[in-house]
């Protein structure tokens, strides 16, 4: 029994339970405080009522299970029943660096991309990116997008939201991520540069923080490519087979989630 008289338990969070993440400042002792568009989607959309219980994450890794206690169309007061342990997180951390495609592409890989397990997000501005990256307009971008990416991890019982992060160009991307990241990674169709994405990863099995490039709809330029390689980028393949911009990143996250057992017991 904790100090704050509910229970802590690692049993599995049922699947049924909707999820809403709140932060810090909304638990308070055993109260948990939702209010804004979570607030209208308890009342208008799942049409709870006091008694009913949904999960609650921190967006730091706890989970709690708590029981309405009153409601209005503006806020919801909760009490903490069960804090879980269950932490969905992969153990390994992916950052996808996507090559700025069309807004309707752009929201589909967030939203799948969260789905899988992919951990943050950031729009890069490239020679054969058909949209432009507007800055008048990026904040709303990024704040909608960083929605998409909420309701994702809440629909797959994510523990942690992804951070979708602003644009930033090929070039000052290339010389600021590489110190970030155990590995980075570049996708590129089959040449004498690149490899299959398991072989690099039984090359570099001990790295837990992942950097993944991925190009826009017009593809990657040869500068890019090369200006890559000189900065220690590794180019890999993703089979035979050209696959669409939206496609490859999750591809390729898809492949490193496998080869470190997070998408299943092997």
């Amino acid at each position: 029994m904790m100090a704050n008289g509910y229970q802590s338990s690692a049993r599995e969070v049922s699947e049924e339970m909707q999820r809403y993440f709140i932060g810090s400042k909304q638990i308070i002792n055993d109260k948990i405080d939702i209010f804004g568009d979570d607030a209208k989607h308890i009342n208008k959309v799942m049409r709870y009522q006091p008694g009913d219980k949904v999960i609650c994450t921190d967006n730091i890794g706890r989970s709690y299970i708590a029981e309405i206690l009153s409601m209005n169309a503006k806020q919801v007061i909760l009490r903490i029943v069960e804090e879980e342990i269950n932490n969905n997180e992969p153990t390994v951390h992916i950052t996808l660096y996507q090559g700025l495609t069309k807004a309707d592409k752009m929201e589909w890989i967030i939203q799948k991309g969260t789905e899988i397990g992919i951990s943050s997000f950031v729009p890069v501005e490239m020679k054969y990116s058909i949209t432009k990256w507007e800055a008048d307009r990026g904040n709303k971008k990024i704040e909608r997008w960083q929605k998409i990416a909420k309701e994702a991890a809440e629909q797959s019982q994510r523990s942690k939201i992804p951070e979708i992060h602003n644009a930033d160009s090929f070039k000052s991307l290339i010389n600021n991520i590489i110190p970030k990241h155990s590995l980075t990674m570049l996708a590129y169709e089959k040449s004498e540069h690149s490899q299959g994405i398991l072989a690099l990863m039984n090359q570099h099995v001990d790295c837990n923080d992942f950097g993944l490039i991925i190009g826009p709809e017009g593809g990657i330029s040869d500068e890019e490519k090369n200006m890559a390689i000189e900065n220690g980028v590794k180019l890999i393949n993703l089979g035979p087979r050209i696959l669409r911009a939206e496609t490859a990143g999750l591809v390729a996250a898809s492949g490193i989630l496998f080869f470190h057992q997070q998408l299943g017991e092997s």
